[in-house]
């Protein structure tokens, strides 16, 4: 068995390739070289637990921290070997299978093109504060209509998320972890943040590949509501015929819920241009690399 990792200075990622007669595992340990469980001390218990797993071959009762796993261990003599995986590789496990990609990881770890010493758990951790701050905002909605108004107030009124339109085309807004503390964004940055924010609340929203702008659905019991992530706004039917016409399509086709391999395509696509554009090559080529992984998930 070899176990890969992804690793920066505030965080180690350990995930094992999928080999015959092994389960698949994912964990984390979080560290801080400053503390007293630091990176030798956060990887020891981490792989404690997984040692006893092995031994064992138990569903979870004596993993490390922060260890998630998707089957039973069994055990084996293969000596493990440690290998250091860089943001490509990472990416590519992220995305490996198109049906479960974890969106809000795979978009944060974007930014590691523009940010290599970019902290994901710190970021992530970060989002699952916001979340929690979310549903208690949301507590107490008797309907999801009201659950949606007041999730929109705290994105929008309470916690400033904007659309950035006097820097529209600035590569930050484009990278998740950046707009998370500019609370400055384009439409397919802002729609991954609060649709991940609300869908653990029960709201079946999906994000939208709309041409020219990104839309997010919401289905309620009255029907769906569309909504225009750059500003919070619910669209009329008359507004969004009025979007629709240039593109000679019915509406109806262009409302379509966008997969996560999808809404990551058209974001790596944003910053393909952008990159092009400022003549930023280096940059470019590792979005690239990106888009190559994700185009060879679809034939895969």
């Amino acid at each position: 068995m070899h176990l890969h990792f992804y690793a920066n200075a505030n965080a180690l990622s350990v995930r094992s390739w999928p080999l015959t007669g092994y389960p698949y595992l994912v964990f984390y340990v979080v560290h801080d070289l400053d503390a007293s469980r630091g990176l030798v001390g956060g990887l020891c218990l981490a792989w404690s637990g997984l040692a006893q797993s092995l031994r064992s071959g138990s569903q979870g009762s004596g993993f490390g921290p922060g260890l998630r796993h998707h089957a039973p261990m069994a055990a084996d003599p293969t000596p493990l070997r440690f290998e250091p995986m860089n943001a490509l590789d990472y990416f590519r496990l992220l995305v490996e299978d198109a049906h479960s990609i974890p969106l809000l990881e795979a978009a944060f770890s974007l930014g590691l093109d523009a940010d290599p010493a970019l902290d994901l758990q710190s970021a992530l951790s970060e989002f699952d504060t916001l979340a929690t701050e979310m549903a208690e905002h949301c507590r107490g909605s008797s309907t999801d209509s009201d659950r949606l108004q007041r999730a929109l107030v705290f994105f929008y009124a309470k916690k400033g998320f904007a659309g950035n339109a006097t820097d529209y085309y600035h590569p930050d807004n484009s990278d998740l972890h950046k707009v998370l503390h500019t609370r400055r964004g384009i439409p397919i940055t802002l729609a991954v943040l609060f649709s991940e924010l609300v869908r653990p609340m029960g709201l079946e929203i999906d994000g939208v590949s709309f041409p020219g702008h990104f839309l997010l659905r919401v289905r309620l019991r009255e029907g769906m509501a569309i909504l225009d992530p750059f500003t919070g706004a619910s669209l009329s039917q008359a507004d969004l015929e009025r979007r629709a016409a240039p593109y000679g399509v019915r509406l109806e086709r262009l409302l379509h819920p966008a997969s996560a391999r999808q809404i990551l395509i058209r974001m790596l696509s944003n910053l393909q241009v952008i990159h092009t554009d400022r003549g930023e090559y280096e940059r470019l080529h590792r979005v690239q690399a990106r888009l190559a992984i994700l185009q060879g998930s679809e034939r895969g």
